[in-house]
């Protein structure tokens, strides 16, 4: 009796596994070619090929919640003003440059005037363009 005719061949297992492998593949290409949609994958790896992307959705804000966020955002940009003009005042009175030091070669001269004047103007800016989108969306909670 020979025990070698017993047991399968090595490579016949290897070769059995390997069409194992090979189906499996076969069945997911061919998977993803009868959905042709891939959702959140990179469109430029499938840039050549037929398939379609599609962006996931994007998740937006209630209207209440939007007002919420325009009235933080009216808090903070109305704090930038107020800096803005007591760096007006404080260069009014006191020393009216303002040395930052960098390194030791580099030291940036700013004028207090300037740069409150800057805040404060970016404060009014801010204020009026977001007072204006928060009106709009008050409207729009309004009329529902």
């Amino acid at each position: 009796m020979n025990i070698k005719e017993d047991v399968p061949e090595k490579s016949q297992i290897e070769r059995e596994h390997m069409d194992r492998i090979h189906m499996q593949m076969l069945a997911e290409e061919e998977a993803l070619r009868s959905s042709r949609i891939i959702r959140g994958v990179d469109k430029t790896a499938y840039k050549n090929r037929k398939y379609k992307y599609v962006r996931p959705p994007k998740q937006e804000l209630s209207d209440k919640m939007k007002l919420k966020l325009m009235r933080n955002y009216q808090f903070l940009i109305g704090l930038i003003g107020f800096i803005g003009l007591i760096v007006i005042f404080l260069g009014i009175i006191g020393e009216p440059v303002l040395h930052v030091s960098i390194s030791e070669d580099l030291i940036i001269e700013i004028e207090l005037i300037l740069l409150g004047c800057a805040l404060a103007l970016t404060g009014i800016v801010g204020i009026i363009g977001l007072q204006h989108k928060h009106d709009k969306i008050s409207d729009k909670i309004n009329s529902e």
